[in-house]
C-alpha cells in the first residue's frame, strides 16, 4: 500500500532503520508475503538489524472477509511464508497482525485457529480508539460530528485533563467491549474492566493479543497521503505531542503503530524521530520485540 501511488519502499525502510538505529529502539515489522517473497534482501536486512519480522497476510487480503476456500489458500500462503522467512533470517515467525485489524470483527475464531496450528504465539488486532483522534487537525478540520467534536474538546483544552481522558477512552470504546470477542455478559464485564485499567496484553484462544496502545498514523493523517508529498506541520505536531502524552500515562506496556509508506516517506519521519527520542530520554522504557515479551511472561 498505497497500491495507487508508487514510492520506493527500500529507501523508506532505510530510513525507518536509521532513526531505529540512532535510539537503539526495535520494532516489528509486520510484512505481506508478496513483500518478502519479491524483496528478501530487504527482509534480511531488516532481521540482521535486530527486528522481528512477523506477518500481515499475503496480499493484505482482509481474513475478517474470507471464506472457507479463501481460508485454505491463506493457510498455504502462510505456510510457503514462514518457510521463505526462515531461509532468509533463520528465525520463524511467531506473530500475525492482520490487515485492516481483522475489522469490522478483529476476532474472527477460523483465522485464529489458523493461527493456533501453525504456532503462531501472539496476534495484534483489537484496536482502541483515543480521543487525540479527535482532536487531529485532520479530523476538526472537517464539518461533520465528529469534526465538530473535537474541535470543541480542543478549545476547551478538555483533550489535556486525564479524568476526561480516561472517560473519553471508555465511551469512545463501549462498541467494543459491548460486542467483540464473545456477547456472553461475564466477557462484556471482563472487557469493560480491561478497558478501565491500563489496557494490556492478554489472552485469547491460545494467543497473547497484543492491543493497539496508540492511534496508527492513519488515524492522525488519513489513509489518502501521497508519500511523496509532506504532511501539514500542524498534523504531525499534534500527532507527535498524542504519542508523547499516551506514552506519559501508559502502564506497562506501550506501543507505535505506523505504515513505512506514511512515517518512512517525507517529513512524517519526523514524527518517530521525535516521538522514539522522547520515549529513550524517558529513562523508563525498554523496547521489548513481542517474541521477547512473550518468553519473560512465561519464565
Amino acid at each position: 500500500m498505497p497500491a495507487a501511488v508508487p514510492y520506493d519502499l527500500a529507501a523508506a525502510t532505510s530510513t525507518l532503520l536509521d532513526v531505529l538505529g540512532r535510539y537503539c529502539a526495535r520494532a516489528v515489522f509486520n510484512t505481506t508475503g508478496k513483500i518478502v517473497e519479491d524483496q528478501p534482501e530487504l527482509i534480511a536486512r531488516i532481521a540482521r538489524a535486530g527486528h522481528e519480522i512477523a506477518i500481515h497476510g499475503y496480499d493484505h487480503t482482509n481474513p475478517a472477509r474470507m471464506t472457507v476456500a479463501d481460508n485454505q489458500r491463506f493457510e498455504a500462503d502462510l505456510a510457503r511464508v514462514e518457510a521463505k522467512v526462515v531461509e532468509l533470517t533463520g528465525t520463524r515467525p511467531v506473530g500475525f497482525r492482520s490487515p485492516h485489524l481483522g475489522a469490522p470483527r478483529f476476532f474472527d475464531a477460523s483465522t485464529y485457529d489458523i493461527f493456533e496450528r501453525r504456532g503462531y504465539a501472539w496476534a495484534s488486532n483489537r484496536e482502541i480508539r483515543f480521543v487525540d483522534e479527535a482532536t487531529s487537525p485532520h479530523i476538526i478540520g472537517r464539518g461533520d460530528v465528529i469534526g465538530l467534536a473535537g474541535k470543541l474538546i480542543s478549545r476547551l483544552g478538555l483533550d489535556r485533563v486525564g479524568l476526561l481522558r480516561r472517560t473519553g477512552l471508555v465511551l469512545l470504546n463501549l462498541d467494543l467491549v459491548w460486542r467483540e470477542q464473545t456477547r456472553r455478559p461475564v466477557s462484556r464485564v471482563a472487557n469493560l474492566v480491561w478497558l478501565v485499567r491500563r489496557p494490556a496484553p492478554f489472552q485469547r484462544k491460545h494467543l497473547t493479543e497484543i492491543p493497539i496502545l496508540s492511534p496508527l498514523d492513519v488515524d492522525f493523517l488519513s489513509a489518502r497521503i501521497d508519500p511523496a508529498q509532506p504532511s501539514p506541520q500542524n498534523q504531525v505536531d499534534h500527532m507527535v505531542s498524542s504519542l508523547c502524552r499516551l506514552f506519559d500515562e501508559a502502564g506497562d506496556h506501550f506501543n507505535l503503530n505506523f505504515h513505512d509508506w506514511i512515517i518512512g516517506t517525507s517529513n512524517r519521519v519526523e514524527v518517530l524521530d521525535r516521538t522514539v527520542a522522547y520515549i529513550a530520554a524517558s529513562g523508563r522504557a525498554r523496547w521489548v520485540l513481542a517474541r521477547e515479551g512473550l518468553a519473560r511472561r512465561r519464565a
